[in-house]
């Protein structure tokens, strides 16, 4: 429920202004809510001048818009993007909870299509030995129904003969571990819409660089966790709503610079 303190509010009229659904007006010059048609984005919350409205069933950890709190510059971050790497190298080292939980922060704070907030988490950390081992299992079984699938493309057929590849290079011991990379966590990102994980992961990963790790989006691990019936239910996820899954951890490898990278593709209209 949208609260707004009438003792507080000096009726400037910039809640109504910036609310997307219409749904506060101002009477004898305060601002009351007309209707509770709210998807809670919060923007009367953030732009209230006066700090005299809340939404009362959200968590109330609000920060002060300052130059210090604000305050990143556009080097700064344009590095920060510049040099991020995927990862593939990382340390024999775990992730304190503290720095895992202020890496989900920045994915809490992205953006979602109506404000859904349909964003969940999945951290693997101690069960992660044996979905390692259930991942594999669900890449055979994906091989497995796509090659002998006569709809199947003939770009699914090319990614799971690449797949069917690494699955024989992991079952010989030709190689060292080429999917999981020794990573101490496995994060499964899910949602009802795509776009809003993909959105929550981005700042995922540039937090987890600020915070010293690094990370790993696998499609392939997400394609072996969709097969295995039993890491679904190990970990208590719905196959459908998977959207990204990424390996995180303390980087064994330093880079010295920026990689390069085509030229941006723009069209001036």
């Amino acid at each position: 429920m949208v609260k707004i303190e009438q003792a507080s509010c000096i009726g400037c009229g910039q809640c109504v202004a910036d609310c997307v659904n219409g749904l506060i007006q101002i009477e004898h010059g305060k601002a009351v809510v007309q209707n509770e048609n709210c998807n809670r984005c919060s923007h009367c919350v953030a732009i209230c001048p006066q700090k005299a409205i809340l939404i009362e069933e959200l968590p109330q950890d609000i920060t002060e818009y300052t130059e210090e709190t604000a305050k990143t510059s556009p080097e700064q971050l344009l590095n920060l993007v510049r040099f991020r790497r995927s990862i593939r190298q990382y340390q024999e080292r775990e992730i304190a909870q503290q720095v895992l939980e202020q890496i989900l922060e920045a994915g809490r704070f992205m953006p979602t299509g109506s404000n859904t907030q349909d964003v969940q988490y999945t951290v693997v950390q101690k069960n992660l030995p044996e979905v390692r081992s259930l991942v594999w299992e669900g890449l055979k079984a994906y091989v497995e129904k796509t090659l002998h699938h006569e709809a199947a493309s003939e770009l699914e057929r090319r990614v799971a003969s690449r797949i069917q590849k690494l699955v024989s290079q992991h079952d010989t011991g030709e190689v060292g571990e080429i999917l999981f990379f020794q990573a101490p966590v496995l994060l499964v990102i899910s949602a009802n819409a795509v776009n809003n994980a993909v959105l929550a992961a981005a700042a995922i990963e540039l937090m987890a660089n600020a915070c010293g790790l690094g990370c790993l989006f696998s499609g392939f691990i997400q394609r072996g966790l969709k097969n295995s019936p039993a890491a679904l239910e190990k970990l208590d996820l719905d196959g459908n709503k998977i959207c990204i899954t990424m390996l995180l951890g303390y980087p064994a490898v330093s880079y010295c610079r920026s990689a390069q990278r085509k030229p941006v593709q723009v069209s001036w209209r």
